[in-house]
């Protein structure tokens, strides 16, 4: 929704609906929660204090309620109970009465919703199934495909864990993207394609329906709209983050797939996402039509729909073995594992689909000036001193940003700061200014804040080095936070050092 309160329209307030999706292709408005109207559907909560409207519940006797449409076109609860389900239009819990939500006709329109429930599928059956519809239509590298079909998996479960990874699919105009975001609307949970969406009408998306959201077209700028929807992004990755507006609190987790010509510009968005990029084809694909696209979802709506179920109580973050991957990857992978019931095999095939985005993802962590200045101040632990200058310290984050690329610099005392909020607090050094005085503790306290980061030794060392196998020189502090690897987990070899070593990062002499 849009305002103009200057010029032409004399302070009235011109309201233009985001647009959604609907199954058949066609797009509708959606309504603007400033602009309700009568075209509700679903009971709403009955004339009664003890009536709460639900999207999804597991109730204490292990029962699920969820929702589906009806042939009418309203809301109804679907009970899943011992392997049964049942439809109603309401539910008593324990003197409550479970009710469908009160949601805009057009929204509950777009939710390609499956027509019943089916099968009794395993994680790989389906992810070979859906990786079989996406060839057909879609030109990707196989392990795109992979990660699409993991991805749409777990949306079927993405109000389980507690981190919510987002897909951002990448290329020029014309290369299949919005193709892709339609063959995600059949494999996804209550997926819903929108274009030209305000944040507004975001936060009233995700609260009512909880679906999974397929943003096309989607482009960040400087504008404020783009700002709101940056905050929007990092706030709904998390699960318990709430989003405060006047008189309500949001909550905008679950997963989303966006559809963009570039990569997220901003770092910490940057590091919740995996990009899929798609080049133009020289096969000859097939269009996909509307007919097809139904029949698609006609046919794997249902059978995720009942993996969901039977699956729901069952399943939990998983613990893996993810050497190497960053903190923030390693729970996308956790993330993506819910759904896989315990398959090592596909838990395994997961991180390693998840390393080159983890590779890509460090690249772009050069814009991150903490991240920068923490694999600074790594670097310098392994070099014998009685202190560091924060000035020496900015010399070393101007390695580490022309290492990778980058043509901002730090100045020192921008470089004191982000040390402070990394914890590390200088103190005035003589006639030297300020910095940190090198003890044992502060060396094992930088180590330790290395490992929460995800750094590695390999990231501060020469490259030809690392693709040698070689680590530098023994540190134990690195073996003990498990830091001589590289950036795919394997150890790195390291030799014993008699005389300290005056290098810098990346090889450079100093």
């Amino acid at each position: 929704m849009r305002e103009h309160r200057n010029g032409r329209n004399n302070g009235r307030s011109e309201v233009t609906n985001p647009l959604i999706h609907m199954p058949d292709g066609s797009a509708v408005g959606i309504e603007s929660p400033r602009a309700r109207g009568n075209g509700h559907i679903g009971r709403g909560a009955p004339p009664s204090t003890s009536s709460r409207a639900v999207q999804f519940a597991r109730l204490k006797s292990g029962d699920l309620v969820d929702l589906v449409r009806e042939p009418s076109g309203n809301l109804s609860l679907i009970i899943y109970r011992d392997g049964k389900t049942t439809v109603q239009d309401c539910l008593s819990d324990g003197g409550t009465t479970l009710v469908p939500p009160k949601v805009d006709r057009s929204l509950a329109e777009a939710v390609r919703w499956p027509t019943f429930v089916d099968a009794n599928d395993t994680p790989r059956q389906l992810l070979d199934d859906m990786k079989c519809a996406l060839r057909q239509y879609v030109d990707l590298d196989d392990r795109d495909y992979d990660l699409v079909a993991h991805f749409s998996l777990y949306s079927w479960f993405g109000d389980v864990g507690t981190v919510a990874p987002y897909l951002w699919v990448i290329g020029p105009y014309s290369g299949g993207k919005t193709t892709l975001l339609r063959l995600m609307s059949a494999l996804c949970r209550r997926a819903v394609r929108a274009a030209d969406i305000t944040p507004a009408a975001l936060y009233s998306l995700c609260e009512a329906l909880r679906p999974t959201l397929l943003l096309d077209e989607f482009e960040l700028d400087s504008t404020a709209r783009s700002r709101d929807l940056v905050r929007f992004f990092r706030s709904g990755s998390t699960r318990g983050q709430k989003v405060i507006r006047p008189g309500k609190a949001y909550d905008l987790f679950g997963p989303k797939a966006i559809v963009s010509r570039q990569e997220p510009p901003d770092a910490a968005l940057a590091s919740r996402a995996l990009v899929v990029a798609i080049r133009p084809s020289n096969r000859d694909l097939p269009p996909l039509d509307e007919a097809s696209l139904s029949e698609m979802a006609d046919q794997l709506q249902p059978r995720l729909f009942a993996f969901r179920l039977r699956n729901y109580n069952r399943v939990g973050s998983p613990e893996l073995a993810a050497n190497g991957l960053s903190p923030r990857m390693k729970d996308i992978a956790r993330a993506l594992a819910i759904p896989l019931l315990g398959d090592t095999e596909l838990e395994s095939r997961v991180i390693e689909m998840l390393r080159a985005q983890d590779a890509h993802a460090k690249l772009k962590r050069g814009a991150d000036p903490e991240w920068v200045v923490a694999t600074a101040l790594y670097g310098c632990s392994h070099r014998a001193a009685n202190y560091w200058t924060v000035k020496e310290i900015a010399d070393e984050t101007y390695d580490v940003l022309e290492g990778y690329g980058e043509t901002y610099d730090l100045a020192p005392r921008k470089v004191g700061d982000i040390l402070r909020s990394l914890g590390f607090r200088t103190e005035k050094l003589g006639n030297q200014g300020r910095g940190l005085r090198v003890t044992q503790d502060l060396r094992r306290s930088i180590h330790a804040t290395a490992k929460a980061l995800g750094l590695c030794r390999a990231d501060i060392l020469d490259p030809q080095a690392v693709m040698g196998g070689y680590g530098g020189p023994e540190c134990n502090l690195c073996e003990e936070f498990g830091l001589m690897v590289d950036d795919r987990g394997n150890r790195l070899r390291s030799f014993p050092l008699c005389q300290p070593v005056g290098s810098g990062l990346f090889g450079k002499a100093r």
